[in-house]
């Protein structure tokens, strides 16, 4: 498995999880609360799967080694890229901020708030993912060398048991099929 395919394979389950929270969201207008243990466990994967673990591999090491590689084939588009990690950044400590103001019960005190922050969350994540898997993963072949790749295998390795612990990749895989189950 090459870097680019681990990292499309951890935007299919992203993706499991950004159809369940469309899912959620419409369940919960409907219903007029919110299913608290849910929304708990789909942040902590937003935070953590997500932004420390996914966001981590690619900016400290894949966006890093293929700039390093070649600027010009795709400087202009990591750059893009990492200011969509910082706007998707800013929507999920919004939608953290909205979520949290839910009450105990599961009661809904502003409903739009939540919607607009985590729909726009997944919006932004969801066209994001296509850009990479489009645009800049295919690259990875003709830039990165077979040893570049082998040492970005490697840190992944290492950022994930640095920011998940022993185990916590599938763990997180657990979570996301539980969550697009649910």
């Amino acid at each position: 498995m090459s870097p680019a395919d681990e990292l499309k394979h951890e935007h299919k389950t992203i993706l499991m999880v950004l159809g369940a929270a469309e899912r959620k969201i419409a369940e919960w207008k409907v219903a007029g609360r919110v299913d608290r243990p849910y929304m708990a466990e789909m942040v902590d994967f937003f935070m953590n799967f997500i932004d420390r673990c996914h966001h981590t591999k690619e900016e400290k090491h894949y966006f890093k080694k293929m700039t390093d590689r070649n600027k010009e084939a795709v400087l202009s588009l990591v750059a893009v890229l990492l200011q969509e990690h910082e706007e998707e950044r800013r929507r999920l400590k919004a939608t953290v901020e909205s979520l949290s103001r839910v009450k105990a019960e599961g009661m809904l005190p502003d409903f739009d708030a939540i919607e607009k922050n985590l729909l726009g969350y997944v919006t932004l994540i969801r066209d994001h993912i296509v850009k990479e898997d489009q645009s800049l993963y295919p690259l990875t072949d003709r830039i990165l060398t077979t040893d570049d790749q082998r040492a970005l295998m490697e840190a992944f390795k290492k950022i994930e048991l640095k920011e998940m612990g022993h185990g916590g990749h599938e763990k997180y895989e657990e979570v996301a099929r539980r969550l697009a189950g649910s």
